[in-house]
């Protein structure tokens, strides 16, 4: 006789008197959460989304703002697309949360990676320089990126150097970045200190990649999103149908990046439908392990669900 326990699942429908009655909480909170929100956008801030689960059940999915209020070239809109449940936003480095944790866990669990595994195991490049002032890169763990004290530094201007190649066009900018990391120096003695860094993520992006043989976004989402039936969580979302009234737009003084933009001399663009990270951007063809993801908020409390359910989702089992 075999017993399967479903793993908890969010319970959107609190239509019945009976739901509603298992979950306490004060609507003259909620309230004010609103008023507080709704008096943002009034006065200037764009947009956002609001999902509150408690007990497993959802009490409040609510959208406020505008998708953006200025066009593609800064300007003031005269009307504006609101934003709804639906409305992808970027993720920014919740990134590293739900797609890079989540897959090492997965491989964790599979004992196709472990915590102690070194990156030189998967890159025998990945040494320190002759001249290097601070030795022990063969020596860093997945543990070590994970926790942020690999010795790496926080970040570092890789599209600037890929676009000082003379040969750029000769490997894809995804390329030239991985042999870029594969070169950077220590600026700590790994295990010595703790210092928040993008490229631990990046590198950690790679080492998911080359396990599994399958690009990042690929793998997360045939592992996680769509298993779970996301359907608005994503990498690139302009290339995956998504159109720019369905995202929420970043920064209004952002450097051009589309052709027009670039033709018509502007100094400045809408950054909207990219990722906002510029290294995510150019450097890792805005697929990375540090940025890169776009959801909307409905999706990010279901993957925060399977985090509390220590790995599972109703009848689905992760890690």
């Amino acid at each position: 006789l075999q017993v399967k326990i479903p793993y908890p699942v969010i319970i959107s429908d609190l239509s019945s008197k009976k739901r509603a009655a298992d979950v306490r909480y004060s609507k003259d909170t909620l309230e004010i959460v609103d008023q507080l929100l709704t008096a943002e956008t009034e006065q200037g801030f764009p947009g956002a989304q609001l999902v509150i689960i408690k007990n497993g059940r959802m009490i409040k999915n609510t959208a406020y703002g505008a998708v953006s209020r200025v066009d593609s070239t800064g300007k003031p809109l005269d009307e504006y697309v609101p934003v709804t449940e639906k409305t992808l936003f970027d993720l920014a480095s919740n990134t590293k949360m739900y797609a890079v944790n989540f897959a090492v866990q997965k491989l964790i669990s599979e004992k196709k990676l472990s915590l102690t595994d070194t990156v030189h195991k998967f890159f025998s490049q990945f040494t320190d320089g002759k001249k290097a002032k601070i030795k022990g890169k063969a020596e860093i763990t997945v543990f070590d990126l994970l926790t942020h004290q690999s010795g790496f530094p926080a970040g570092q201007p890789y599209s600037r150097k890929i676009a000082k190649l003379k040969n750029a066009a000769k490997k894809s900018n995804r390329e030239h970045t991985f042999d870029f990391i594969m070169d950077t120096p220590l600026v700590y003695q790994p295990r010595s200190a703790v210092l928040y860094s993008d490229i631990n993520y990046m590198l950690l992006a790679y080492i998911i990649e080359k396990i599994t043989q399958t690009g990042l976004a690929e793998y997360v989402t045939d592992s996680f999103y769509r298993p779970l039936g996301l359907d608005r969580i994503c990498f690139t979302p302009l290339q995956q149908g998504f159109t720019l009234n369905e995202i929420a737009a970043t920064e209004i003084q952002g450097r051009p990046r589309s052709q027009a933009a670039i033709e018509n001399k502007q100094t400045k663009e809408l950054i909207h439908g990219t990722v906002h990270d510029a290294e995510a951007y150019t450097a890792m063809e805005e697929v990375s392990g540090h940025a890169g993801l776009f959801a909307n908020a409905e999706s990010l409390a279901v993957l925060a669900q399977v985090m509390l359910n220590n790995g599972g989702y109703g009848n689905k089992r992760f890690f």
